[in-house]
């Protein structure tokens, strides 16, 4: 058995009569010349010929005697139609036309069809009468006794001769070459076929069970099509029962002469996707809506994104020929060690998708591999690619898409979703979105940065803000802690004032009591100049701090100009446009400050006695302290005394301006309360935002899914069991483990009870997080802050009020949570078996616009045999409609039940010890009798799945 390309497409007539033809004969009497010489010329060509006569197989003979002689030498395939009328007829009063479409592999196919026909009879006049040319000539004659031709007498008796339905269905039953070796076939048209029946009520149970006996229908029609293969409302198991299961239309030209020769009307060819043989045609039975079009031309896919056929040179342990490749389903089957992975290496690596894993071929064998030349031949590459070198990295892009061993264990095993799985849904999502949707990105990830990247610098920005409120917070508080001790310093100091003042008077010379008030007087506007100057020297700081950041701030403005130019030229804006996006102070700060600064220095100035700035109606501070100065030594009257007068002045200042400082921080204090309640307010807002970028987000991530989830929705009800979700998911265990480890939990309070934190947190909060309505997220969060009216009672001993705050205010424990379900559950939660099914969907059904060949190495090592069957055969026949895939597999259903269009059988022969085994392949289609044995022989469950497929189709007999 050589290797062959499998089932493709060719042009078929099975129903065409010839000169001879025993009814409404319109070709010469000389005519077979030109008979053959039309089919000869035929375009598009023929490749299989149904030669049709009634009750008869004789004009089938003589064109099978000129078929040997090789006068039609691109016909493969001639087989005999018989054409029989049932008793019961049409409303156009013609009976109903059966075809019975005999197999020509029996090398006595000839004498025994003659002798089954003879089995028919037809009874005239309480005469029976045999179905052969004796019989049928008796019986014209019978019938019409003014006939005296003898080939007239026979047509008069082949136009009277019928056969009652039970009678032949009997008769093919009861008999098991013709169930081996011939199709029924009925014609579905209102002239001579079972719609001529249709409004005849009494004849509706009749009518359904020719159509059952039928494997076949003869019609051209898409509403017949559509309905024969069970596309109508009809529930399978209902259309199965009535029917008999799905049924191929097929469609000849019917000729009768040499002007309707393989030229049916409206240019509805017939055209078949099988090897052209008698199994071929059997084959149709079982995928009727796959392998028959009706139509001018052959159905065709895409043809630069197949490939062909494969050459590996340089290889003395792979074949040097050619390896043929069908455009449809390739199967490559074989024990183990018998080279199935070496090819889909090899396929791969021509196709530039290889990639090494631990159960690669070209991986395990790579020092005995490494040279090999391998050269993938596409459909109308002109001229062909070079040759990629086995060992060498990809030379482009993959071509192809490969799901080696290791990638699909990779992404179904039991240790969950890995992040590859995640970014292959990813790829398929990006796949669906429409070109002009991308916004010039090149990948899902990409696309979701992009039209996130603002909400997401938002919302570190709030997050900055809310630790910056909650820092400010605690200072707050920490400064009103210190207000008792403030408050008793301030005591204290009036305490010390006084003892200073007493100190004073004691030290006063009698007779100067005057001048001791008048020093008193002095201390007063001293202490007042030297706390204005300390209040203008403050002043005087923030304005330089102030000017620094507004220069700071001008060069930032610069730098993101800077930035955000070379996008803006790339967005259209023109550069007097893009002069406009700089960001500016809306007056002149810099002259605002300047004045201002100069404004506090000619008031430092004033005080410090400058000239220029001096003012008459203000003594300055220099003024007042040489004037103190001299008031002292005219009260001490010794120098000892002076001394001791100027360090009681010098405590009286400090004492007073230490009062003066502490009641301003009492009063400043005093507005903490307000202070702290608009940070929390602030915190609060800005914690709100963050839930109002989240869903955000949330509404845009989603139209990354929509064209995706709109496909999935509209797709058979498998597929709907993939759901692409997208949702908040929140980690309310962690949140709240967090939250008790700051709380002293043996504290009288609500969260005594175990599990309390989590508990009003689900009331407060979790429905508000969940939704990402701020409004509700406010909401809940004062609400839940109510159980703390005095956190600090209520913290653990080595907790802090910011470390509560930074818990709760934190959003850490809630993001966007996205992926895909199946039947419910998220794909990181199925198991290794149910994750595969998912996989294999995601390539099979929805990367659809995916026409790169798909080659997949063995994918049912992760799957029930039960889901190959019922979920998995569909994808892959879907699948193969749009691009090539090439499968390895050991499971007969995926090759049998997928309908393969092509079977590889793969093996291996070791001739000695540390050597590559030399491989070789052979096949072809699954139609071929060679192929089914071997994949009965090589594949477990074989024969089970060939009879799978039968009752599928209700194809067994009652």
């Amino acid at each position: 058995m050589v290797l062959k390309r499998g089932s493709e497409w060719n042009r078929w007539d099975p129903h065409i009569h010839t000169p001879g033809t025993s009814q409404a004969c319109e070709f010469p009497a000389d005519g077979w010349a030109d008979y053959v010489t039309r089919i000869n010329s035929a375009t598009p060509a023929v490749v299989a010929l149904g030669i049709t006569d009634y009750w008869s197989i004789e004009n089938y003979v003589e064109a099978r005697r000129r078929w040997q002689a090789q006068e039609m030498p691109g016909v493969q395939l001639l087989f005999p139609n018989v054409e029989l009328r049932l008793s019961v007829h049409t409303e156009k009063a013609r009976g109903i036309n059966v075809h019975l479409l005999f197999s020509p592999d029996d090398p006595c196919h000839v004498d025994l069809i003659r002798e089954r026909l003879r089995a028919l009879t037809f009874e005239y006049k309480a005469h029976p009468y045999p179905c052969d040319r004796p019989g049928l000539v008796r019986l014209g004659a019978a019938h019409n006794a003014t006939i005296a031709d003898e080939q007239k007498k026979y047509e008069e008796g082949v136009k009277q001769f019928k056969v009652e339905f039970t009678a032949l269905r009997d008769w093919y039953r009861k008999d098991e070459w013709l169930r081996k070796n011939c199709l029924v076939a009925v014609v579905a048209g209102t002239n001579d076929g079972t719609s001529g029946v249709k409004k005849d009520d009494a004849f509706a149970a009749y009518r359904k069970e020719v159509e059952r006996f039928a494997h076949i229908i003869f019609s051209p029609r898409l509403g017949d099509r559509q309905f024969w293969l069970g596309e109508s409302a009809l529930p399978h198991e209902e259309f199965v029962k009535d029917h008999g299961g799905p049924k191929p239309c097929l469609h000849g030209c019917d000729a009768h002469g040499p002007a309707r020769v393989l030229l049916p009307d409206d240019d509805r060819l017939c055209w078949i996707r099988a090897e052209p043989t008698f199994e071929g045609l059997r084959q149709v039975l079982f995928e009727p809506g796959d392998r028959v079009h009706i139509g001018p031309d052959r159905p065709r896919r895409p043809r630069s994104n197949t490939v062909q056929s494969l050459v590996v040179s340089q290889a003395d342990w792979f074949p040097a020929t050619p390896i043929e490749l069908n455009e449809g389903l390739v199967a490559i089957i074989g024990p183990r060690g018998s080279g199935k992975t070496a090819l889909a290496d090899m396929i791969a690596t021509g196709t530039d998708a290889y990639e090494e894993g631990p159960a690669s071929f070209l991986g395990k064998a790579k020092d005995l591999v490494t040279g090999a030349r391998v050269q993938s031949i596409w459909e109308g590459s002109d001229p062909p690619e070079s040759p990629r070198c086995v060992g060498e990295p990809p030379a482009v892009a993959p071509r192809a898409r490969y799901l080696s061993q290791h990638f699909v264990e990779q992404l179904c095993s039991g240790e969950g979703a890995s992040e590859k799985l995640v970014q292959e849904i990813e790829a398929v999502v990006f796949a669906a979105i429409e070109e002009p949707e991308r916004l010039g990105t090149v990948s899902f990830e990409d696309l979701r940065e992009t039209l996130t990247r603002t909400s997401s610098e938002r919302i570190a920005i709030y997050r900055a803000e809310i630790v910056a409120c909650t820092t400010e917070i605690a200072r707050e508080n920490s400064l009103k802690a210190t207000l008792p001790a403030i408050q008793t310093r301030l005591v204290s100091i009036d305490a010390e004032v006084k003892g200073v003042a007493k100190s004073l008077a004691a030290t006063v010379v009698q007779g100067k009591e005057k001048k001791f008030a008048k020093l008193q007087e002095l201390q007063v506007a001293i202490v007042k100049q030297e706390n204005d100057l300390g209040t203008w020297r403050d002043l005087e700081q923030r304005l330089a701090d102030l000017a620094s950041r507004v220069d700071q701030t001008e060069e930032q403005a610069e730098e993101l100009h800077g930035q955000w130019s070379q996008e803006l030229r790339e967005i259209g804006f023109t550069e007097v446009q893009i002069a406009g996006f700089r960001r500016r102070y809306v007056g002149d700060v810099s002259t605002l400050i300047r004045e201002r600064r100069q404004q506090v220095a000619k008031e430092i100035d004033k005080l410090r006695g400058v000239p220029a700035s001096q003012d008459p109606a203000k003594p300055s501070l220099p003024k007042l302290l040489a004037e103190r100065d001299a008031v002292q030594k005219e009260i001490a009257g010794d120098a000892q005394r002076e001394r001791q007068i100027a360090e009681l002045q010098r405590r009286d200042q400090r004492f007073k301006q230490e009062w003066n400082k502490l009641s301003a921080e009492i009063k400043h204090i005093g507005g903490v309360g307000a202070r702290v309640d608009a940070l929390q307010r602030r915190r609060l807002q800005r914690y709100a935002a963050i839930f109002q970028e989240l869903r955000l987000q949330k509404d845009s991530l989603a139209k990354l899914y929509e064209p995706l989830a709109e496909r999935l929705s509209k797709s058979p009800e498998e597929r709907r069991k993939l759901e692409f979700y997208l949702r908040p998911e929140i980690d309310l265990e962690s949140w709240t483990k967090r939250g008790e480890r700051l709380l002293d939990l043996r504290k009288k309070s609500i969260f005594q009870e175990e599990g309390a934190v989590a508990r009003e947190a689900v009331r407060c909060l979790f429905e508000a997080w969940r939704s990402g309505d701020p409004a509700l997220v406010e909401e809940g969060m004062k609400e839940f802050l109510t159980h703390f009216p005095n956190i600090s009672q209520l913290l653990a001993p080595t907790a802090t009020l910011p470390q509560f705050a930074e818990w709760l205010f934190a959003t850490d424990h809630v993001r966007l949570n996205y992926g895909i379900k199946y039947e419910g559950t998220e794909i990181q939660r199925l198991s290794p078996g149910a994750r595969g099914i998912v996989l294999m969907i995601l390539y099979l059904a929805l990367d659809e616009l995916d026409e790169r060949p798909l080659i997949i190495d063995q994918p049912e090592e992760n799957l029930d045999p039960q889901s190959i069957y019922e979920v998995l055969a569909g994808y892959f026949k879907d699948a193969r409609r749009r691009r090539q895939v090439i499968l390895v597999t050991h499971n007969a259903n995926l090759v049998v039940n997928t309908d393969a269009d092509q079977v590889i059988i793969a093996q291996g022969v070791r001739s000695k010890p540390g050597a590559l085994p030399t491989f070789t392949y052979e096949g072809g289609a699954l139609e071929d009798p060679k192929v089914r044995q071997q994949v009965c022989r090589i594949l477990e469950g074989g024969e089970k799945a060939f009879r799978q497929r039968e009752r599928r189709y209700g194809l067994s007999q009652d």
